[in-house]
This record gives C-alpha cells, sequence and structure tokens, in this order.
C-alpha cells in the first residue's frame, strides 16, 4: 500500500492546482538551565543556531551551550507531523480527501 495520493481522482474537490507538497516534523531540543548554573533573569538576548544555545547575558558576557542530546536531535521521517499542499501562490490547497494514518491502517484490514 502506498501512501501517494492520487489527484485525478479527486479533481471534483480541488479547487486549485496543487504544485507543491510540503510535509513538517518536529525536533525537540533542550536546554537545563539549572544544570548550565544560568539565571534566566541575568539573560539579556538568546538565539538557537544549529543546536547550540547562543546567550549574551546582562553583563555583556556571551556564553554558547550544546543542547542536552549533545548535538542535532534524531528526527523520525517515518511519518510527517503535518502535511500541506500548495498551489502556486503558495496558498494552502484543500484536496477534500481525509488522508492520515487511522486511513491508512483501516484501508490495510
Amino acid at each position: 500500500m502506498s501512501n501517494v495520493i492520487d489527484l485525478t481522482e479527486h479533481k471534483e474537490t480541488i479547487k486549485d492546482k496543487p504544485i507543491q507538497l510540503i510535509a513538517e516534523y518536529t525536533t525537540t531540543l533542550e536546554w537545563d538551565l539549572e544544570d548550565l548554573n544560568i539565571d534566566a533573569n541575568e539573560i539579556a538576548d538568546y538565539y538557537i543556531k544549529y543546536g547550540i544555545l547562543h546567550i549574551t547575558h546582562k553583563d555583556g558576557s556571551t556564553t554558547e551551550h550544546d543542547n542536552n542530546w549533545g548535538g542535532e536531535g534524531d528526527t523520525d521521517y517515518k511519518w510527517a507531523d503535518k502535511e500541506t499542499f500548495y498551489n502556486d501562490q503558495f496558498n494552502e490547497v484543500e484536496l477534500g480527501i481525509w488522508h492520515s494514518m487511522i486511513s491508512f491502517l483501516c484501508m490495510k484490514k
């Protein structure tokens, strides 16, 4: 069984021609401020890039901290958290069909 949606079977429900499908996946990284001896009240600014927390403290000093996973997290690409079709204007396109792991499992029975 394939997860591919045959758009030609659902022409009557397509309002715009979808030209792009985006699948979103969630990866979570974390930093234990207590373990890092960081007082949140002393943070003037911060940003996260490539899984590294960069902090500018109120005293002007800066620090960098790896996340608790020791690098970038492992993303599970087996099933997307969200799938969205877009038209050529990058507007979301509804296909009018229900597509999920539950419907896939129901078809397998």
